[in-house]
């Protein structure tokens, strides 16, 4: 069995393993395993355990993670899987943490058939040199998900292993998950995931070149191809957005949906970058969103879809800014 991570540039302070099989082994490590899909501030506060403690043991930190997820290879609906990182994102995020290490082990069938234990004593302890784990209070591993924190603690009397319980980190009586992100950014909340995120949401993507409808009634846009299928987009309707594009943030708004006034029936994503208007097509740009304004609304035509995008435009600026 092979564990490799995707081609990624390797940051300065990260040290990224991308092949267990032929790194070297590491001893006495501190660590913790998981999806850690969008690195939330509830990973973060396993993450910050962690260093409190390295910096009292001089112990590294070691964080396990998978790719490509484990619902693709095990095709538990995975038509239904989107996800609030890539693998790039979820690496750059992780290196913002002051993590010593990240292991991105490939999930197949074979890695997916280890039973918890083994997966303890052959890869945390074997080959990773575990010797604290942390564990988050849902945390499930191993074949069929079936190890949790007291396969750890069973596990632990034989090889010397300490385990520590973070407990969830809750706000307003939900407790932060990936799960609930997914839901709020479906939901078009977007403030409300950045909060539970600790940073706005981003997407990524390619500018294509649409019908130029836009143009007509002084609202050029620039569309866009997501670069990862499995990208998560949020709830139709308007937003105020910040782009990155060509080396420096820009002031935009942003539309999800079919675009009911032109009686369209593909989905598109659509940005109208304030006071920008160069050609972007083909260019990599990155969206970061900042407040929902309104829902997709079907205009009787276009001089009052046009009118309504203009008090879309003087909102947008005034959140903005």
């Amino acid at each position: 069995m092979v564990y490799v991570l995707l081609h990624v540039k390797k940051t300065s302070l990260l040290k990224v393993i991308r092949n267990i099989s032929e790194s070297e082994p590491l001893h006495n490590t501190i660590i913790t395993t998981g999806t850690f899909d969008g690195v939330h501030e509830g990973h973060r506060q396993i993450f910050r355990h962690m260093r409190e403690l390295s910096e009292k043991s001089g112990q590294p930190t070691v964080v396990v993670t998978f790719h490509p997820h484990p619902r693709i290879v095990l095709k538990k609906e995975p038509e239904k899987l989107h996800l609030v990182s890539t693998i790039d994102e979820k690496i750059s995020l992780i290196n913002q943490t002051g993590i010593d290490f990240l292991v991105v082990l490939e999930f197949d069938m074979e890695l997916a058939a280890l039973s918890p234990e083994e997966f303890i004593c052959k890869i945390l302890i074997r080959k990773l040199g575990a010797k604290t784990v942390f564990v988050g209070y849902d945390h499930q591993f191993g074949k069929n998900q079936s190890g949790n924190k007291n396969t750890l603690k069973e596990v632990s009397c034989k090889h010397k292993l300490e385990v520590k319980e973070v407990s969830a980190l809750s706000r307003q009586g939900q407790t932060v998950s990936s799960s609930l992100i997914r839901q709020q950014l479906e939901k078009g909340m977007v403030e409300a995931a950045a909060k539970n995120l600790g940073y706005n949401y981003r997407i990524s993507g390619k500018v294509v070149k649409g019908n130029m409808l836009g143009r007509k009634i002084g609202f050029p846009t620039a569309n866009i191809e997501l670069q990862d299928k499995l990208k998560l987009m949020p709830g139709r309707g308007v937003y105020a957005v910040r782009v990155f594009a060509e080396n420096q943030w820009h002031k935009g708004m942003l539309n999800i949906g079919k675009r009911p006034t032109l009686n369209t029936s593909k989905a598109t994503v659509e940005v109208h970058l304030f006071d920008y208007n160069a050609n972007l097509y083909d260019e990599i740009i990155t969206i970061e969103f900042i407040r929902f304004i309104r829902e997709e609304k079907k205009f009787p035509n276009l001089d009052e879809l046009g009118s309504q995008l203009h008090k879309d435009r003087k909102y947008a600026l005034q959140v903005l800014s």
